[in-house]
């Protein structure tokens, strides 16, 4: 580990001892981004940087100490074959996305290369690693289950580059909230520092369906939003238990 970086993490567990003896402090807002927007106001890291680390070259992490849920590693859109000047997101939820309240077209979904899953009425999704072709594919398939479409895809070298750029440090931080009169409360309780173990790592835990994809994202309904499209990121994502896999803890 580079003396410099060695600095930084030392930096980062000193004021992260003087934040804990804080005990509860008030919420930014009462979302479940609170306690991560708290945490780095209190840190004065670079709230929502989704290019960088969040602080000093360590990406922060924030989880409720009493649930075991997924960690949004980094979001990227993927491209799509025979359209590259629009986004490939939009053309995606108006092709394959479904009708939700609110909105014309939706389509949220968690996709991995595992096992097909279902996303709406019409279409199963699937993952699949092409390392021939230093690429990730999304699968689609028909309610017969047959294949119908491969063209959009994720680019290895550029998941390599956010992965790497992003997540080469990771404090992931354990957080309690309670509510004061309906407003929001959070203590920091415990934290772990990381290293990213290597890209081939990244890659062999989505094949193994360990690390996902997840989809946020679609059309509003009617006048009052003008059909507005909203994106809230493409993430790849991986479940808590599973950290250990992708970093070593340091």
């Amino acid at each position: 580990m580079k003396q410099v970086m060695k600095q930084e993490l030392l930096d980062l567990i000193k004021k992260f001892e003087e934040i804990k003896k804080l005990g509860y402090i008030k919420s930014i807002n009462n979302y479940s981004s609170g306690g991560g927007l708290t945490l780095e106001k209190l840190l004065n890291a670079n709230a929502g940087n989704l290019c960088y680390p969040d602080l000093n070259g360590i990406e922060l992490k924030t989880i409720n100490k009493f649930w075991k849920k997924n960690i949004n590693l980094f979001c990227d859109t993927p491209f799509f074959q025979k359209n590259k000047y629009e986004s490939s997101v939009k053309i995606f939820v108006k092709k394959y996305g479904y009708h939700n309240k609110g909105y014309k077209k939706v389509f949220n979904g968690k996709i991995n290369a595992k096992s097909l899953t279902q996303v709406g009425l019409l279409y199963y999704f699937r993952l699949k690693v092409l390392r021939e072709k230093e690429i990730i594919i999304l699968q689609i398939f028909d309610l017969g289950k047959n294949l119908i479409n491969e063209e959009i895809y994720w680019d290895f070298k550029i998941l390599k580059h956010k992965l790497e750029i992003k997540l080469k440090y990771l404090a992931l931080i354990y957080l309690e909230k309670k509510y004061i009169k309906s407003v929001q409360y959070c203590k920091y309780t415990k934290m772990n520092l990381y290293i990213l173990k290597d890209f081939n790592t990244f890659i062999n835990l989505i094949e193994e369906g360990l690390i996902e994809v997840t989809f946020s994202t679609g059309y509003f309904k009617g006048d009052k939003h003008n059909e507005r499209f909203h994106d809230h990121g493409t993430k790849f994502t991986i479940n808590e238990k599973d950290i250990n896999k992708l970093f070593n803890k340091i």
